[in-house]
């Protein structure tokens, strides 16, 4: 990695994958993930959450609540919810899909929904899968915080306003875009929490003796324009609670 050669004190890495890059470019430059989105202990990146004990520290999003919470909300928002789509990545570690899964497929079981899952890799693989979960009448269909769907986020949405699809998004930037509804925490507080990690570095603390840190600040954010396009009346009780309504 470039920046290793270039000298640099600490690397900030934004997302799993670039974490994962960036371990394997050095073992010895600290490295602080900004949001890392597995559980860093089961795949290898630190010795325990109190103790990475590596050169790896910072903010994972290790939360059953939040797997939780953002299933609870689409289904109040989409009261018929039955099937929801969800994209496997072939580009992130195995570890992490399965992990994620581990996470969601309880909830859909508890709440009596089937979840589809299609694998992705190129951007014509997500036009396959968004015309196959149009196919399969899916009500909804979950975008996350992954490089594929960053890179396809503009025909995902496109492509979900066609068949009427729900999206529930990993970060609010989606909603901003077109997604109906995100559950997510806040990036100004991730950078803030990472600015932090950054400090101690260079203040002479080792990364792995400073703890990974779970998100505080959870913001929900919802876009009326997309609601009223694919025929949902957004209750007044998830409108009073949003921290952010796009018109």
């Amino acid at each position: 990695m470039e920046l290793v050669q270039l000298g640099v004190e600490v690397l900030v890495a934004k997302g799993g994958n670039a974490t994962v890059a960036a371990r394997a470019a050095t073992t010895t430059l600290p490295i602080v993930s900004l949001i890392y989105g597995g559980d860093p202990v089961a795949n290898g990146i630190a010795a325990s959450f109190a103790r990475p004990g590596g050169n790896i520290t910072g903010n994972t999003l290790l939360s059953a609540e939040l797997a939780v919470k953002s299933v609870q909300l689409l289904k109040e928002l989409v009261p018929k919810l039955a099937l929801v789509g969800e994209f496997i990545d072939l580009t992130t570690p195995p570890r992490g899909i399965a992990f994620r899964r581990s996470l969601r497929d309880p909830v859909y079981a508890s709440m009596g929904l089937q979840a589809i899952y299609l694998e992705v890799a190129t951007t014509e693989d997500v036009q396959r899968a968004m015309a196959e979960f149009n196919r399969l009448r899916v009500d909804a269909v979950m975008l996350e915080r992954e490089l594929i769907v960053e890179r396809n986020t503009a025909q995902i949405l496109k492509a979900a306003m066609v068949g009427r699809m729900a999206t529930m998004a990993s970060q609010k930037q989606y909603v901003e875009a077109g997604a109906l509804v995100s559950y997510a925490p806040s990036w100004a507080a991730l950078i803030r929490s990472g600015a932090r990690h950054v400090d101690q570095i260079l203040k002479g603390v080792p990364p792995g003796e400073i703890p990974f840190e779970q998100p505080t600040t959870i913001e929900l954010a919802i876009n009326l324009k997309t609601a009223a396009a694919i025929g949902l009346a957004v209750p007044r009780g998830i409108l009073i609670r949003a921290d952010r309504v796009v018109q």
